[in-house]
């Protein structure tokens, strides 16, 4: 075994090992000290806004590896949707010294910076706030079958205990639920909207509507847009596209792992027939909305 895939290995072996509420509170001891040299950390050159389920778990541990890439402390900051209210010196706390990049910088090489919140690319709130801090930015949207993506996020959510509708009421149920929650965005916009981000399995489908908000702040060129069907088969060739397109060399891992719940099939049944079918008609539009938008070719369509 070579030397990296020992690292690899030797990594996610004791990650294993670690309970989450101790990770978690690691993570929340190393940013409060770390917040105290916030004015001398780097911002993100770049940022994977989502979507939720489409693989941006592997793809932050991959780029989290590779010798030109600092990410951030912990994969979802979610400072542009319901932690705003912490502040910049508390965002910038998650990310390496600028005396990190430059050290690099006389070395000959290039060190960038990123987080991953799948949140960013579905929550009204966070184009804008991220434009005034990171107008520059480079933007990365990874995109699923909007149907197969629902039905990840809806046993994600029966894996942590809190979904006990069966699939066909939770989406009956959907609007219901996290309508207030659209409501209470706008009388407070601090508010965490739990439901809105736990229940909105069809509504995160509706990328090109999404899609829309970013693309009035930002520049096209700014953006990069993977298919998580093709990153999920060929990870490989949607990792060299985002390294190309961050500007840093051309690296993988020694093992793709794939570092998103999957389950298997007798626990994860297949969506059934009927839900399928509705799903697909819901999203009929969705093929031909996004490629009018992005110029982007998805590869499923529902239309047909």
């Amino acid at each position: 075994m070579n030397p990296a895939r020992i690292r690899q290995t030797t990594a996610d072996t004791i990650k294993a090992l670690v309970p989450l509420p101790a990770r978690r509170r690691l993570v929340r001891s190393r940013l409060t000290s770390r917040i105290r040299t916030a004015g001398l950390r780097e911002l993100p050159d770049f940022v994977i806004l989502g979507g939720q389920r489409c693989g941006t778990s592997s793809m932050y541990k991959y780029l989290g590896r590779h010798p030109q890439i600092a990410p951030s402390l912990r994969k979802e900051t979610e400072y542009f949707t319901i932690d705003y209210d912490k502040g910049e010196a508390w965002y910038r706390a998650h990310f390496p010294l600028r005396a990190r990049a430059k050290a690099a910088s006389m070395r000959g090489k290039r060190l960038v910076t990123f987080e991953a919140t799948p949140d960013y690319l579905f929550d009204p709130r966070a184009p804008q706030r991220l434009a005034d801090l990171l107008p520059n930015a480079k933007l990365i949207v990874m995109l699923r079958n909007p149907v197969e993506r629902a039905f990840s996020h809806y046993r994600h959510n029966v894996r942590l205990g809190i979904e006990d509708l069966s699939f066909r009421d939770a989406i009956a149920a959907e609007d219901e639920r996290i309508a207030p929650d659209i409501v209470a965005m706008h009388d407070d916009p601090f508010d965490r909207v739990l439901s809105y981000r736990r229940y909105s399995y069809v509504a995160r489908g509706h990328y090109a509507h999404q899609i829309a908000r970013w693309f009035e702040l930002f520049d096209r060129e700014q953006f990069l847009f993977l298919d998580a069907e093709s990153f999920f088969e060929h990870p490989e060739h949607a990792l060299h596209s985002l390294e190309r397109f961050v500007g840093v060399s051309v690296w993988s891992p020694p093992d793709f792992v794939n570092y998103s719940y999957s389950g298997n099939a007798a626990v994860n049944p297949e969506i059934p027939a009927d839900i399928r079918t509705e799903l697909e008609a819901r999203y009929a539009s969705s093929h031909a909305d996004i490629k009018a938008l992005t110029g982007v070719s998805v590869p499923w369509d529902f239309s047909r």
